[in-house]
């Protein structure tokens, strides 16, 4: 009986020194640090394209990776990055592709802080005219349901503008973050703060209205919700001229109405004191 020589202890073929493999068994590697030239990996390449694993290999290999991960917790280089990027910018998917990565994402969810840096990512960006264009005519026909629409009436309420002022102001009296979306709105939350007839502050989530501006219908939000009775509208007083400014406050009024809410349309005369015709409202006694 011949053995293996590496050491190993398996048995081989009178005619062979070493099972397959075992030769360099314990030796560096003759390839390691050696750089490929950029030819020789593209001619590598090549040769491989088109080619298809058996599928009892992948199945295999399938099972072999589950619960493995080689780059968690690996952070790749800028260069790296910039590479991967490259590499991957203006390549399709076949439908058969595509069809499979929806499936496999369907149901799960990201979480808050994958959310928020993928948010801080698009932020800003612009998308090309074709790239809008093949957007708009994939939707159309799409039909969305009443509560999908609340939904994304509710995330376009709460979103940053960067061209504007705004950020978040922290309430001690709701004991959490309000979004202000410009500099007016930040001074009537100072205002509610200090009010001690305002206790519930909220930005405005009780869903979208409707208002008709030239044969057309649209939707909008208005900005927060006081004490669970007050809706509040925040405008400079050179909006309120603007036609369609105007559809919204006469729709956010028969909106209120017919629900027993009352609405209110706050602009720089009720917000400063310092404003010549300063308006006064009944909700903000102590300013």
């Amino acid at each position: 009986m011949k053995l293996c020589e590496c050491g190993c202890g398996k048995e081989i073929k009178e005619d062979k020194r070493f099972v397959r493999g075992h030769y360099r068994r314990g030796k560096p590697s003759p390839l390691k640090g050696r750089k490929q030239s950029k030819e020789h990996i593209q001619k590598r390449v090549e040769s491989r394209k088109g080619y298809k694993h058996f599928l009892e290999t992948r199945k295999k290999q399938s099972e072999s990776n589950k619960g493995k991960s080689r780059n968690k917790g690996k952070k790749r280089s800028l260069k790296t990055r910039k590479r991967i990027s490259e590499t991957l910018t203006g390549r399709k998917l076949s439908k058969k592709t595509r069809k499979r990565i929806s499936e496999t994402l369907k149901g799960r969810k990201r979480s808050l802080e994958s959310r928020r840096k993928q948010s801080e990512i698009l932020t800003g960006r612009k998308r090309s005219l074709e790239s809008r264009k093949k957007q708009s005519e994939s939707r159309k026909g799409m039909v969305f349901t009443e509560e999908h629409r609340k939904n994304m009436s509710i995330s376009a309420n709460n979103r940053i503008d960067p061209r504007y002022i705004s950020g978040y102001f922290y309430s001690n009296k709701m004991q959490k973050e309000i979004l202000y979306q410009s500099s007016l709105e930040l001074r009537a939350l100072e205002l509610f703060e200090k009010d001690e007839d305002i206790w519930s502050i909220e930005r405005y989530n009780l869903g979208s209205i409707k208002y008709r501006i030239n044969r057309s219908y649209h939707s909008y939000n208005p900005d927060y919700f006081l004490n669970e009775r007050i809706v509040i509208e925040v405008k400079p007083e050179w909006q309120l001229k603007d036609k369609k400014n105007l559809a919204k406050i006469k729709a956010g009024k028969k909106y209120c109405k017919e629900r027993n809410l009352e609405f209110e349309v706050l602009t720089e005369k009720n917000l400063y004191k310092k404003h010549k015709n300063r308006k006064k409202l009944n909700i903000m006694k102590q300013i």
